[in-house]
């Protein structure tokens, strides 16, 4: 199948030592190419969204660009992705309304981000590489929308860790808004990536994670009670709500190894505060995951915080305390039963695998 060949090619290349850095800009570009060829050559069979997606895109032909084309239905993505209208409407114009050329540049506004910000900030992009194509690369072929958001969310909050930028991450945001609503998370991200969090302030957060975890679901019954439109949104089950639930295994395993390190460890200042920053992003991701493992939109939500583990991950792992092997082998276990899982049960819609080459 092509998703374990991509995996089997994938660890292979991954295999490179540390040491050998000359072959980092050649890794990441054979695995970026690997990737976006497995997305952006499939099939429209291939994802429950792509069938959908492709329709949106036939429809712009037709379409003008108008105030008239963002009115209209609430749930027309019409009137919901100003900016995904007015990119493919523009792309479409230039190369033609195919399923081709949907596919292909669809690859290349999701694919490259993620590279991009792993070979530029992971500490170990090995790691990092693995981690994204067992968690998120499968994903990524449905919610490809939600996924370019993402990948301009996850580049606004290293800007912010990394470069102490602040203007420039939060206009980064903007496309991604236009895109896709839910990005709206990453002004959360950015202001608590602003925080200077120390190891108080950790504590504190880890407590009222727990406060939050309680009452959280109680406030929601309340919630649709007022307001029974958001019902569907917030209650309804989502077919893959046991996997969403064993993920928070590996999250977890993952958080206690980086609680464990960010205590034994003596950070230089910067180094520490991007660190809690990290930790504590996973830890939202962690109360989000156990509230909402059952609904649909808070998991679709919940990719903007599990994303950051693509850098938190490498900087965890790099560090050798008690027990580091078997936290390691829970997190990569975990998500590698989910992956598997996902091809087997044929979630999402994403077998068989076919390509429009041969069409």
């Amino acid at each position: 199948m092509v998703y374990f060949a991509g995996l089997i090619i994938l660890l292979i290349c991954c295999r490179v030592k540390e040491s050998k850095k000359h072959y980092k800009p050649l890794i990441l570009l054979l695995t970026g190419i690997l990737v976006w060829g497995i997305f952006s050559f499939r099939a429209s069979t291939v994802g429950t969204d792509t069938r959908s997606y492709l329709i949106y895109f036939r429809m712009l032909e037709d379409t003008p660009i108008s105030i008239q084309l963002f009115t209209g239905n609430t749930n027309d993505i019409f009137s919901k992705s100003s900016g995904w209208v007015i990119l493919f409407k523009l792309i479409g114009d230039l190369f033609g309304y195919t399923d081709s050329i949907y596919l292909l540049f669809s690859g290349l506004l999701v694919v490259p981000v993620f590279f991009i910000i792993i070979g530029n900030f992971s500490q170990d992009y090995r790691v990092s590489l693995l981690l994204f194509y067992l968690i998120f690369f499968l994903p990524s072929m449905n919610g490809t929308r939600t996924f370019m958001a993402l990948g301009l969310v996850f580049l606004s909050g290293i800007l912010i860790l990394w470069q102490k930028q602040k203007i420039l991450p939060f206009l980064i945001l903007i496309p991604a808004f236009f895109i896709h609503k839910i990005a709206l998370v990453g002004v959360i991200i950015d202001f608590l990536f602003l925080i200077r969090w120390n190891k108080k302030r950790v504590k504190i957060a880890i407590i009222a994670s727990i406060a939050a975890t309680l009452l959280i679901p109680k406030l929601i019954e309340y919630f649709v009670t007022i307001f029974p439109e958001y019902r569907y949104s917030l209650i309804e089950e989502v077919p893959v709500a046991g996997k969403n639930i064993v993920y928070q295994v590996a999250y977890i395993t993952l958080f206690v190894y980086a609680y464990r390190v960010s205590k034994q460890n003596r950070f230089r200042k910067k180094e520490g505060q991007r660190f809690n920053g990290l930790l504590m992003i996973l830890l939202i991701e962690i109360v989000i995951g156990i509230v909402g493992w059952k609904t649909w939109y808070l998991q679709r939500i919940n990719y903007f915080f599990q994303i950051y583990i693509l850098i938190l991950a490498p900087a965890v792992f790099h560090n050798k305390i008690k027990y580091r092997n078997i936290y390691k082998i829970i997190v990569y276990s975990v998500f590698a039963a989910g992956f598997f899982y996902t091809i087997l049960a044929n979630k999402s819609e994403i077998m068989p695998y076919r390509t429009w080459l041969f069409n």
